[in-house]
């Protein structure tokens, strides 16, 4: 699989921008706007500004998956190892998915042909990563993807397994 950091941004605008800020303007309560940001916000991670209505601003990631990013009719979440996989030519770069420096609040996940949407949380999303990665690599083989010059690389997760994997982070048991 080829990415183009420029042919998924112009994705990223006309129709597929209109539907991003609808369905948060509807996810997401008191929201009153989303604009799109410029290129440089989006070259790091963030896509959408959302206001609420007492003037806090939240930062979204939207990841769309292109058509067939199913298994067995679950949508499949993309969760990126390496941005910049090292190698003799690079010294590596950890995926937005480890970033414990982002300002990204929130991700939205779309498919082409999914039925829903996902609005989760990114820290939340980044500890459940972090404390199923092996596992997962072990089920859902993180694949290499061809950028320019460099190579990244992610793994795909069906939604359920993502999702209730953050529930575990925002719960547990006291111990005493």
């Amino acid at each position: 699989m080829t990415c183009d950091f420029d042919r998924d941004f112009a994705y990223s605008l006309g129709e597929r921008q209109r539907v991003d800020e609808e369905l948060l303007i509807q996810a997401i309560p008191n929201c009153v706007s989303v604009r799109k940001t410029d290129t440089a916000l989006d070259k790091k991670g963030i896509d959408y500004i959302a206001t609420l209505d007492g003037g806090t601003e939240l930062y979204i990631d939207a990841k769309t998956r292109r058509k067939g990013a199913l298994l067995m009719g679950e949508p499949l979440l993309a969760l990126e190892v390496w941005s910049v996989c090292p190698d003799e030519n690079h010294a590596g770069k950890a995926g937005w998915t480890c970033s414990r420096t982002t300002d990204v609040d929130m991700i939205l996940y779309t498919g082409e042909d999914w039925d829903r949407f996902y609005l989760v949380p990114f820290q939340q999303l980044r500890m459940a990563f972090q404390n199923n990665y092996w596992d997962w690599k072990e089920i859902y083989k993180p694949r290499f993807q061809n950028n320019r010059s460099w190579q990244s690389m992610a793994m795909f997760v069906p939604a359920s397994i993502v999702l209730n994997a953050i529930m575990e982070q925002m719960s547990g048991e006291i111990y005493g």
